[in-house]
């Protein structure tokens, strides 16, 4: 049984997500916009431009921050209370493909399909560390539950998932066997 209709003129979605409070949904279309709705009413708040149909977004989980990836090679950060865009992150590293905020809200994680996964200060925006992922494509990546650890998923021609520190960037396991790209990862609560 269907509960609500998130509905607007254009094209299908291509991802959805719930901020941290699951007061909101965030979606995202073909059209290169992504719309965000009020997850109790199903009512429409804003649109956010975006330069692409596909990649990661992530609400902050605490402040009105917003992160998604474009299909320019970067991500955009916006203010989704106001609909304002913040900053663009842009690097030769190919299509963003992970995009996350640590559980505290203080940091945003991307990474890009090339293997580069940085991780910024979410007020200051400044770099604060560089994971560079052995010689794979960069398929996902997630923070652990207390914020200590990154899980990354790997493509060809590994196939590999890669537990990090978070604070040193450094491997500190490599989960081998998987038959296809590591396109998901994700940590138990």
């Amino acid at each position: 049984e269907v509960d609500r209709d998130l509905t607007w003129d254009g094209s299908w979605a291509m991802g959805a997500v719930f901020s941290r409070d699951g007061s909101k949904v965030a979606t995202r279309s073909q059209t290169d916009a992504i719309h965000i709705f009020n997850a109790a009413t199903g009512n429409f708040i804003r649109t956010l431009p975006n330069g692409g149909w596909g990649g990661g977004m992530a609400f902050a989980p605490t402040g009105p921050l917003f992160a998604a990836a474009s299909t320019e090679f970067s991500a955009e950060l916006y203010n989704h209370e106001t609909g304002q865009r913040l900053h663009r992150f842009a690097e030769n590293a190919g299509l963003v493909t992970c995009v996350a905020f640590s559980p505290n809200g203080d940091t945003l994680l991307l990474g890009w399909v090339d293997g580069i996964l940085h991780l910024y200060d979410a007020a200051t925006l400044e770099l604060k560390r560089e994971f560079v992922v052995r010689a794979a494509f960069l398929e996902s990546a997630a923070f652990s539950p207390d914020g200590r650890f990154i899980l990354t998923g790997e493509g060809w021609p590994f196939m590999t998932a890669t537990l990090w520190d978070a604070k040193t960037a450094e491997p500190l396991r490599v989960f081998e066997g998987h038959k296809w790209s590591v396109n998901a990862v994700g940590f138990s609560a």
